[in-house]
């Protein structure tokens, strides 16, 4: 009699430890599988910098901007710090109807505008309408304004 409760228990206990192995190799497996795709799902939703640190880091800096009514063309002269990170840049005109254009290193949305480099000084010409003043948009943010003079 004593034979037949030790077999049973002997059962009992294995399938516990089956189930509890079971338990614990499905967690494992979870574990590898969700560090295999996590990083192929993952979704940043906030910019790489804030708005406010790119204004306080003036990663760009408007240096003069002006209006040739002979030309009709508003002359932009802008100055790149060090150590910013900038992969558009947008030149928004505001006045009476506002007017906007995007600057990228990508040839996919603009081939004749390239950012300027880390530390340079370079200057953009654009054929518009007479705007009142200039802000400069980087990563999504409005980082730089200006009034436009008459040259």
């Amino acid at each position: 009699m004593q034979n037949k409760l030790a077999r049973k228990n002997k059962r009992a206990i294995s399938s516990i430890v089956a189930s509890i192995l079971i338990v614990f190799l499905s967690i494992t497996a979870l574990a590898l599988v969700w560090k295999a795709i996590s990083p192929a799902i993952a979704v940043d939703f906030s910019p790489q910098v804030s708005c406010l640190q790119s204004q306080l880091q003036n990663a760009i800096k408007i240096k003069s901007a002006c209006f040739d009514e002979i030309t009709s063309k508003t002359m932009v002269r802008l100055e790149r710090s060090l150590g910013s990170n900038i992969d558009e840049l947008g030149f928004i005109f505001n006045g009476d109807q506002s007017e906007s254009f995007v600057c990228s290193n990508n040839e996919n949305i603009c081939s004749n505008c390239k950012i300027l480099e880390e530390g340079e000084v370079k200057d953009y010409y654009f054929t518009n309408r007479k705007s009142d003043s200039l802000s400069i948009k980087s990563n999504g943010c409005i980082i730089a304004q200006k009034d436009i003079l008459p040259c």
